[in-house]
């Protein structure tokens, strides 16, 4: 179960929520701009671009769908630590998605080698994809910076999405460009090559987000914790730290040693500092499982010329 108060929980899910919903709505808008306007001018690219804008809604909708059920459905007996996964799930379809586009990109850059398309409206057609790349780079900086404050990897994985749409996008100027000036083959030329960086974006997207459900923990993220811990008067020693991110939450379970001479309530007050020193440093902190290890008197004195040494 996750230590934040419902309200916080309900004031990520609506902000996640209206991003997904200003994305949807805005991807859908490019998307058909593009399609038409590739279709009524023969522009190839641009109408390709469109249609691969239209698979770009399925993206915030499995991200809101994740963040929907991750703050709404409560933890169950069946599931007692509830469903953070899930949003982590979300995002690992979302890299899947770019993963596959970057391959539909490449398929589609090779076919037009021997089948390059001229423009009939270069005006109309350089336009649509200024403005596409315009609202697609705005969308690429508002999800990232929502999913940032919400410590949200989906938010982040589709405000990747975007920069990698916007990377397509230029791909079309650079050939609405090229072939107004008569070489209709650099088209492919750059398709072949932005579909292999969304490609390798998408593999290393993929990556992350299956560290992550194994219970991946960056090692910045152990060293920041268990420094806090060690800093916290009264603890002596810190091992056994064990940490895991799911969803936009990080969960973690730690040993601490204490002087075995100190009172039971002031070794359980040292252990409720170091929960409170944590949660004041780090973002999206979730449960702290702390176990007191009480140590002797001369274990006490090594650690305490230890840590002085360390300082």
């Amino acid at each position: 179960m996750v230590n934040s108060d419902n309200n916080d929980d309900m004031s990520i899910l609506k902000k996640g929520k209206k991003a997904m919903i200003i994305s949807a709505i805005l991807t859908l808008f490019i998307a058909v701009l593009k399609y038409f306007v590739g279709y009524i001018y023969n522009s190839v690219s641009l109408m390709a671009d469109g249609l691969h804008s239209f698979s770009d809604v399925l993206g915030p909708i499995i991200v809101y769908t994740g963040l929907k059920i991750l703050f709404e459905k409560k933890p169950s007996e069946n599931f007692p630590y509830g469903y953070a996964r899930i949003e982590t799930f979300a995002s690992l379809l979302v890299s899947i998605i770019i993963f596959l586009t970057g391959f539909e990109i490449l398929f589609d850059a090779i076919k037009k080698l021997n089948h390059p398309t001229p423009i009939e409206n270069y005006t109309i057609t350089f336009i649509t994809a200024v403005l596409s790349l315009i609202i697609t780079y705005y969308l690429y900086i508002y999800k990232k910076r929502v999913g940032k404050e919400l410590g949200s990897d989906a938010l982040i994985s589709e405000g990747e999405h975007s920069l990698v749409d916007c990377y397509t996008t230029v791909a079309v100027l650079f050939a609405i460009v090229a072939s107004y000036m008569g070489y209709y083959i650099i088209e492919p030329i750059a398709g072949i090559l932005i579909s292999i960086i969304v490609i390798v974006i998408g593999l290393k997207m993929m990556k992350r987000d299956i560290y992550y459900l194994l219970d991946y923990c960056d090692s910045d993220i152990l060293k920041t914790i268990k420094e806090i811990a060690q800093n916290t008067e009264g603890v002596l020693n810190v091992h056994d730290l064990k940490c895991r991110k799911a969803g936009p939450y990080i969960y973690c379970e730690m040993h601490i040693e204490v002087d075995e001479n100190i009172p039971l309530k002031d070794a359980h007050k040292i252990s409720e500092d170091v929960s409170d020193n944590l949660k004041k440093s780090i973002k999206n902190l979730g449960n702290v499982i702390i176990h007191i290890d009480p140590v002797s008197t001369d274990v006490v004195e090594k650690s305490s010329s230890t840590k002085k040494g360390y300082s």
